[in-house]
């Protein structure tokens, strides 16, 4: 398989699995986030294995690679047989009658008649510069690795109170192995570290945190190392290494990272731990960051802005599936592992086909193609009914007289190659210079033969053919470029309206962001609400109880009562409100400046809309007619087509 045909459907595979592995991620999204970040971390295996697989499984062909993807053939001679050799004795060197006027027009490209060299050296600078892109991948990867490893060294471990709390966590957790709590000035969020060997890693400030955040932040690194996320994040690393080029990689990357995130937080609530409270602590460790964590290789820190505000939002969701979905996850996992096996297998027919093959073989295709090299070099194929086929090519610098389409010149080391074959019949012509003008060889079933008035009249309606074909690829050649200006338009007005898009979508993160602290504000009533129903309750069965009973009601009165103080504590502190009215206070610049920015971006669009660009390219295409032009040149050529049918059968009889 040829390098560029093998890159670019190692793209288009890579294309539907990531399509599909987001697709099933999105149909998901209520569902439990560890099936979601196990269904990614599928995609990842598989991204990786799917070079391998490609290589390695069965192979089920289709044609569906663009023609500019395959390798090269020669379209209408083949090597073998324009090294073939040809009777030179019975050469017959024609002077260029007027009769000889020969209508041709240049038609899209194709190989040299004794077959031209292909486009290798594309696919071999493809699949240079892929291996480029991930050599730098890579190296990056290696220094991030590096870089943790360094930071390691940096470290010193952390005692007392901490230990204890990792060890309950890691007995919850069914760890076998403490881990290493260390601490560091070089970072200022918590994160978990695989490199070299398992660790959780701690800002120096934390020494002096809470007891209920070191115990919230204890329990979500270990969850992380109970998970393996930290090798779940390197292989989605090597993910976009390998497959650099593809936006859709680093998107699902980026997403595996805040999915991951989001099962780590689930498994931490299952812990026992108070939504509330657990989000108040990565808002207060996001609050405290004077930078974006930087990014290692195989680290996960605790709290990155960009994913804080979904990773809250699902925290204080009361209605968040909890330990259900499984039998959807798994049937996402298995449509999932169908579809990098069906891409595995897939492979491009054209790519088998399309090398060179013997003219005979050839010929008995019934189809019409055209190709052009876009430097003079033209070829045709076009079905003449009943299994025969008219075959032209032009190579090199030939001038056709602008009037009746009449050879006029030809360039040094430039032919024209003219092939027919109807009912087992085969006519060849090649026209080449020579001295004193075109040299005319012909031959008829792969004998030479004399080019005689019949000869002349077979080329000339096989040339009327092409140039008619070429007539009407030039309207429609037109009608595309038009086309393509109206794309540009719709093209210019789409990314302003991409834009107005995130605007809007940046707007409503801010509006989210308000959302969160509404929803902590929320969260913090309804636990008041929850314990003075419990309250409620104990002092109705006081009232009935034994005096033993009722006191140790009473108890549980003032633990609920205590509880409450506590929580109305927290929302007198004003620490809430201020953050909301900064939230409201940056939503509200963002608006103003939103709507700035969206009026200049709708000025713009009212602009190229007013300026009627499309409905004046519109009105251009239909006044080229194409439609109608196209039938008159296929009405006007018809008689050219059914002379050449007949001299065809009847050349060299």
């Amino acid at each position: 398989m040829a390098a560029a045909t093998w890159l670019v459907f190692l793209a288009l595979r890579s294309t539907l699995v990531l399509a599909a592995a987001l697709g099933l991620e999105r149909l998901l999204r209520r569902k439990p986030a560890d099936g979601r970040h196990v269904l990614l971390t599928l995609a990842a295996a598989g991204l990786l294995l799917l070079p391998a697989l490609s290589l390695l499984l069965p192979r089920w062909e289709l044609e569906v690679l663009p023609r500019w993807a395959e390798p090269s053939a020669t379209a209408f001679v083949s090597s073998g047989e324009a090294a073939a050799p040809q009777p030179s004795a019975a050469r017959e060197t024609a002077p260029p009658p007027a009769a000889m006027a020969v209508h041709a027009a240049a038609m899209p490209a194709a190989p040299a008649v004794a077959g031209r060299p292909g486009r290798a050296w594309i696919g071999s600078l493809l699949l240079a510069a892929w291996l480029v892109g991930i050599g730098a991948a890579v190296i990056r990867l290696a220094r991030a690795l590096l870089s943790e490893g360094r930071l390691r060294a940096t470290t010193r471990p952390l005692s007392g109170p901490w230990l204890d709390t990792a060890a309950e966590a890691s007995r919850a957790l069914g760890l076998s192995r403490p881990v290493p709590l260390l601490a560091s000035d070089a970072i200022e969020t918590p994160l978990t570290s695989r490199w070299p060997s398992p660790a959780v890693l701690l800002p120096v400030a934390a020494e002096d945190w809470s007891d209920e955040r070191r115990q919230v932040v204890v329990r979500h690194e270990l969850v992380h190392l109970a998970r393996g996320d930290a090798w779940r994040l390197l292989a989605w690393r090597l993910v976009a290494a390998v497959y650099w080029f593809h936006p859709l990689a680093r998107l699902a990357e980026r997403h595996a990272r805040l999915v991951g995130e989001q099962a780590c937080d689930e498994a931490v609530l299952r812990l026992g731990t108070r939504p509330s409270t657990y989000a108040r602590h990565l808002m207060e460790i996001a609050e405290s960051l004077r930078a974006e964590p930087r990014r290692l290789a195989a680290a996960l820190p605790m709290v990155e802005r960009g994913q804080l505000e979904r990773r809250l939002l699902m925290i204080l969701d009361a209605n968040r599936s909890a330990g259900r979905g499984h039998t959807a996850a798994a049937i996402g996992l298995a449509v999932l592992a169908a579809t990098v096996v069906a891409v595995s297998v897939v492979a491009p027919l054209q790519v088998a086909a399309r090398a060179p093959k013997p003219l005979a073989e050839l010929e008995r295709d019934d189809y019409e193609q055209y190709d052009d090299d876009g430097h003079g070099d033209f070829s045709m194929q076009r079905g003449l009914g009943d299994g025969g086929r008219l075959s032209v090519h032009v190579d090199g610098p030939v001038r056709f007289d602008e009037k009746d389409g009449g050879v006029r010149e030809l360039g040094p080391g430039s032919s024209v190659l003219i092939k027919t074959r109807t009912g087992g019949r085969s006519q060849r012509m090649t026209i080449t210079p020579a001295a004193g003008g075109p040299r005319y060889e012909l031959w008829v079933n792969g004998e030479s033969r004399p080019v005689d008035d019949a000869a002349r009249a077979w080329l000339k309606d096989a040339l009327q053919v092409v140039a008619a074909s070429r007539e009407i690829g030039s309207i429609q050649g037109q009608v595309g470029s038009l086309q393509g200006e109206i794309g540009e338009v719709q093209g210019e007005i789409g990314s302003l309206q991409g834009e107005i898009g995130a605007i809007q979508g940046e707007l409503g993160g801010l509006q989210g962001k308000i959302g969160s602290l509404q929803g902590e504000q929320g969260s913090l009533q309804g636990e008041i609400g929850s314990h003075q129903g419990a309250i409620g309750g104990l002092a109705a069965a006081r009232s009935q109880a034994s005096s033993a009973l009722a006191a140790q009601l009473e108890r549980e009165i003032e633990t609920h009562e205590a509880a409450i103080r506590k929580l109305e504590a927290e929302l007198a502190s004003g620490d809430l409100s201020r953050r909301m009215k900064e939230a409201e206070a940056e939503l509200s610049r963002g608006e103003a400046k939103g709507e700035r920015e969206i009026a200049e971006l709708e000025r713009k669009i009212e602009a190229l809309q007013g300026d009627q660009k499309i409905g004046k390219l519109e009105k251009q295409i239909e006044a080229i007619h194409a439609d109608e032009r196209i039938r008159e040149i296929e009405k006007r050529t018809q008689p050219a087509l059914d002379r050449l049918k007949a001299a065809s059968r009847q050349l060299g009889n």
